[in-house]
């Protein structure tokens, strides 16, 4: 029992304590050590591979990655890569079940040796010379007692024009003596894909007076789409609040606030994709945002369901009335439709975005401007028309039905950001769900307008504690260190197998954060039309899933001149390889077929 307690404490201070460099010694426990090559010779324009071999003692064991549902860490390679080198993937081995004694869920480990490949891309323009490739090692060696293992390595990569990559032993900072086998270099998209002249079937981008129309008609339709709606409507209900009050310029501002919060998203949005290489939907790859917008979105419902109100400083609660009250609520929520609105892709808006990405920082600052201008135009014209608000209905004791409706809609749209999670993360956050719900149900009942300022005081703090007490129990006690990647149907291998077979390629770019995906899958890719056109024995059907970082997959996209999905690629065989068809956003099971029939002619 107390060697049982004992690994339960280490492991949880490793977990709170990440950054520790602990060297802890245990008589008669030999520690393990890490091979890491210390200079890697490599060309620009080339992906390269290379070992990290882990020698664990024996009677050892460290946890594999994943690591299962068990207590404990999963071993991680974390790299702080320079400018103009990235990750292509990290091939962590397959471990063995274990069952430590006295605990009922496995765990996935490692024994003896664990031989670690890691895949490195360095950019074509990287200019030659000498990099280093930091490289942080963290796991637990557990035997008698789990003892944390976080070291540093500086591995040396030498760039040079030439061909062919190779790595050299020796010695790494923290790593002593290296050895490893010589590993050529692998490409994942090879150099045919460097020729790829894709046929999009959609309007064609001319020039930027075009894509800012276009930009604007995008924005527009994104209020009708599933993401943007729950939101929209509480905006909707917030100028029915308004209609008769009488105080046309609290409407205006009301108005005009929730358009710049639409348009400021819009430019952040920019900005990621000008300098960080954002790809729309980009942010529902991040467990922490899905997870936090699933938090915040819930917390809505309970504002509309009564639970609690927080109308100054304007929370995203329930629309606050009165001059000048509310005005911070309004931007927020503009901000939350914009955010709500990354996983969606309406008509228009990927040809638009594939145009906007390809172009200099300012257009494409103008590009996604001209969207949240399109998105906010309705709220921007009611608040700048007053005569447009005869066409909101009246308020009406209605509204206290139609707010409970809009607070089930949103209740439905945290279940989905959830669905989007997993089982491990989405249990983490049901918890601090849980925990808000007490902190905002306390907060209303003892934190109004109408208790004592030594309530609202108290009231207040205990909200911030129970928020810290669910974080902390639902991400650090209860989450697991790593999350499984996502399986895929989709490698660059077998691409290359379907066209040197005579095979046509269709390729389908989806994610589970994307509900356009899921509807274009039912209502096209699953219709008895494109089944029989994928019966076709020349025909093969992929799947590359982002719903977790791909990359080998979002480059492919990116060459295909893509940056949104729903996006769906049709590859000739043979000569035509490089002239696939793309069908981009929604579209339809008559396409799809079109998009096959064309793919044939070009085999020819």
């Amino acid at each position: 029992m107390k060697r049982i307690t004992l690994n339960i404490f280490l492991i949880t201070l490793s977990l709170l304590l990440p950054s520790a460099r602990w060297k802890p010694a245990y008589a008669g426990q030999e520690l393990l050590d890490a091979a890491v090559p210390a200079v890697i010779n490599v060309s620009a324009g080339e992906t390269f591979t290379f070992p990290v071999k882990i020698t664990i003692p024996e009677k050892s064991y460290i946890y594999a990655n994943p690591k299962g549902p068990g207590i404990g860490k999963a071993t991680a390679l974390e790299f702080k890569l320079p400018a103009g080198i990235r990750s292509v993937k990290i091939d962590y081995p397959a471990g063995e079940k274990y069952t430590p004694a006295g605990f009922d869920d496995h765990v996935i480990i490692w024994k003896k040796n664990a031989l670690i490949n890691v895949t490195i891309y360095v950019q074509p323009d990287l200019k030659p010379g000498r990099y280093p490739l930091p490289l942080n090692i963290n796991m637990l060696q557990c035997s008698d007692v789990c003892i944390p293992f976080d070291r540093d390595y500086i591995i040396t990569l030498n760039v040079s024009t030439l061909s062919g990559a190779a790595i050299s032993t020796g010695s790494a900072i923290n790593g002593g003596p290296q050895t490893g086998p010589d590993k050529s270099a692998i490409t994942e998209l090879p150099d045919e894909f460097s020729q790829l002249t894709p046929v999009c079937i959609d309007k064609k981008i001319t020039g930027i007076i075009q894509a800012i129309l276009l930009g604007i008609i995008a924005g527009f339709i994104l209020n009708l789409m599933p993401c943007v709606l729950p939101v929209v409507s509480l905006k909707v209900m917030a100028l029915i609040e308004h209609r008769d009050s009488g105080d046309l310029r609290s409407q205006r501002n009301h108005g005009l606030l929730f358009s710049a919060g639409i348009i400021s998203s819009f430019l952040i949005l920019a900005s990621l994709a000008a300098f960080s290489g954002y790809k729309w939907g980009g942010l529902f790859q991040q467990t922490s945002f899905v997870a936090g917008m699933a938090v915040f979105v819930f917390a809505m419902a309970l504002s509309l369901f009564g639970v609690f109100t927080i109308n100054v400083p304007g929370f995203a609660g329930r629309a606050a009335s009165g001059r000048g009250r509310g005005y911070s609520d309004s931007f927020i929520k503009g901000v939350l439709a914009t955010l709500l609105a990354t996983p969606c892709s309406g008509p228009f808006l990927g040809g638009v975005l594939a145009w906007a990405f390809i172009q200099p920082a300012f257009v494409i600052f103008l590009i996604f401007a001209s969207v949240g201008a399109g998105m906010a135009m309705p709220y921007i014209l009611i608040a700048v028309v007053p005569a447009l608000a005869r066409f909101v209905p009246r308020p009406g004791t209605w509204m206290n039905t139609f707010e409970v409706i809009m607070g089930f809609l949103l209740v439905f749209t945290s279940v989905y950001l959830i669905s989007l999670l997993g089982h491990d993360y989405a249990v983490s956050t049901l918890m601090l769900m849980v925990f808000v719900s007490m902190g905002l149900w306390q907060y209303g009942k003892f934190g109004n307008i109408t208790a004592s300022p030594l309530s609202r005081r108290v009231s207040s703090a205990l909200l911030v504690l129970l928020i810290i007490a669910g974080l902390s129990v639902s991400f650090i006690f209860i989450a697991p260190g790593e999350i499984e990647p996502e399986k895929t149907g989709f490698s660059i291998e077998q691409l290359m197998a379907n066209r040197d077979s005579g095979k046509i390629t269709v390729l389908n770019f989806t994610a589970d954060w994307c509900p356009n995906c899921k509807l274009v899958e039912k209502t096209a890719l699953k219709t008895r039309r494109v089944k029989a056109v994928l019966a076709d024995k020349n025909v093969r059907f992929m799947t590359a899933d982002i719903t977790r970082k791909n990359p080998a997959a979002e480059e492919l996209m990116s060459r295909l001149g893509s940056n949104s999905i729903p996006f769906l690629a049709v590859f000739p065989a043979g000569q035509g390889f490089v002239k696939p068809v793309c069908l981009r956003d929604i579209y339809s099971a008559g396409d799809v077929a079109a998009a096959v029939e064309t793919a044939k002619l070009n085999n020819r």
